[in-house]
């Protein structure tokens, strides 16, 4: 039976939505007292009650539900493969364009920041640059839209917008030349304000591609040049959201990782990356934003580790070896040879025999540190060799229940960003001071689909705590710490909402 919410609560969410979850229009009513007005047609619901209806809402509401709002579509979810993100990119082109206003105006507000006049000249003709192609992209997407009917005629026009694409690069990489490299500046205001512009044109081609603006080889071509996979990688993690809301006391810790960061809605054009690249390509930007972890977020001393990444060593080792004992090149190999046989062991040279001590010393970690600082530095190294490359030479050193203990980790990551997100989300909605119980209440509704999504997560959030290990005190922490809190906000603002069902 649907359920209704006391007048007064209208969410910000569409009509639509609404009728997603209720499955009909609340009444209007003159007064604010709907229970006084339409005693005799709805009855109050307990808390109970309510959560007991939301959990039989159909998952496939629930889907529709999420795939309405950008934060849900767009951040991967365990429970739904492949959300349809096209009502996201109503958002993405006007979060653009506002983005670079506010960035405009922090940008004189930092003029004396900036070390020299030139400098700051260069930035405000980059900025120009910027909102000048931000005018051309109105007209693009108006284009795409509205305009362009014939199919000749798109052609034509995403080939003048794919010589845009290195106009764009040259800002990106004119702005990197403005950032101050000292190890004790990176956070300085004038750096965070480089990496958010450089986080619009990131944004901006990933918006053209998506709406067919430009061609996937325009876009592939765009992160070719120079090191833009390297900036790419550095902005993934410097540019997420992070910020306390003052009204829930909460900490929005985005837990950086490689595996949370990469699922984060607001690190989905990161994403479309692995729809374009070749194959190396999405290895190396998998690897750098491994690399990116360890050296600017995960800086614990570690002669081994350092080793690993110091002139990217381990991925040149792990490329060399794939290139030679993958298992489609041993396929190929042994159907090449004369008698149809070939012993892979025998080829094995010093480069693999490294390869296999750095994976034997990662294991090692893995299973029997007593660090968890060390084993899970361990385990993400470990996740990217075991997600890139398909080496026949390293099965045999995992040993017994290697690979359960893997993907109880992997899920507990990308749980804990699922819940994260799904936390910020009601806390950015609730988080005006001054007006927060009616904030709360105008989540009233929207609760009840979050709830059923929540409740989705529970017997997978159980099945990763009931595997209690020793030595994931931290992380099985963490995970208990966010189950509690998204359980709390619900409960909040479910205590502010009164909910009724028809008689």
């Amino acid at each position: 039976m649907p359920i209704n919410v006391e007048a007064g609560s209208t969410s910000s969410y569409d009509q639509h939505t609404r009728k997603i979850i209720w499955g009909f229009e609340r009444p209007t009513v003159e007064a604010p007292n709907n229970a006084v007005h339409h005693e005799d047609q709805y009855i109050p619901l307990q808390i109970s009650e309510v959560k007991d209806r939301a959990e039989n809402i159909p998952e496939e509401a629930l889907r529709t539900y999420l795939e309405a709002i950008p934060q849900f579509s767009k951040q991967k979810s365990t429970i739904f493969a492949g959300l349809d993100q096209t009502k996201a990119m109503e958002y993405d082109y006007i979060f653009i364009k506002d983005s670079l206003k506010i960035l405009e105006k922090e940008a004189h507000e930092l003029h004396s920041k900036f070390t020299t006049t030139s400098d700051f000249n260069k930035l405000s003709r980059n900025l120009q640059d910027l909102k000048d192609f931000s005018k051309l992209l109105t007209q693009g997407t108006t284009e795409r839209l509205y305009t362009l009917k014939h199919q000749g005629s798109h052609i034509i026009s995403k080939m003048v917008w794919d010589g845009q694409i290195e106009r764009l690069n040259a800002i990106l990489h004119d702005l990197n030349s403005l950032k101050d490299d000292e190890e004790e500046r990176r956070f300085s205001a004038v750096n965070i304000l480089i990496y958010k512009l450089q986080r619009n044109i990131f944004q901006t081609v990933d918006y053209m591609y998506k709406q067919q603006i430009i061609s996937a080889n325009a876009l592939k071509e765009f992160f070719q040049l120079k090191n833009t996979l390297e900036l790419a990688a550095l902005n993934m993690y410097y540019t997420t959201e992070k910020e306390r809301v003052a009204d829930f006391f909460y900490e929005l810790d985005r837990n950086e990782n490689p595996i949370s960061t990469l699922h984060k809605w607001d690190c989905a054009n990161y994403r479309t990356l692995y729809e374009v690249l070749d194959e190396r390509e999405k290895r190396y930007f998998s690897y750098l934003s491994l690399r990116t972890f360890k050296i600017y977020f995960e800086t614990s001393k570690s002669t081994f580790y350092d080793s690993l990444f110091e002139d990217d060593h381990l991925f040149h080792t792990l490329e060399e070896c794939f290139s030679k004992f993958s298992k489609f090149s041993l396929s190929k190999a042994t159907k090449e040879s004369n008698n149809g046989e070939i012993n892979q062991y025998s080829q094995i040279g010093n480069k693999e025999q490294a390869l296999i001590h750095i994976f034997e010393a990662l294991i090692k970690i893995f299973k029997n540190s007593e660090s968890e600082r060390s084993k899970t530095i361990a385990f993400f190294i470990l996740d990217f060799i075991q997600s890139n490359y398909d080496l026949e030479i390293l099965d045999f050193q995992k040993g017994e229940l290697f690979q359960e203990k893997m993907n109880s980790m992997s899920s507990r990551f990308q749980l804990m960003a699922e819940l994260q997100n799904i936390k910020w989300y009601m806390a950015k909605k609730a988080s005006s001071e001054s007006t927060l119980t009616d904030d709360r209440k105008s989540l009233g509704g929207e609760v009840v689909m979050i709830y059923k999504y929540y409740f989705l997560l529970i017997p997978k959030i159980q099945q990763i705590l009931s595997h209690d290990e020793l030595g994931n005190y931290v992380q099985n922490f963490k995970l208990h710490g966010e189950k509690f809190d998204v359980e709390s906000i619900i409960e909040e603002i479910m205590s502010v909402t009164k909910y009724y069902s028809v008689k």
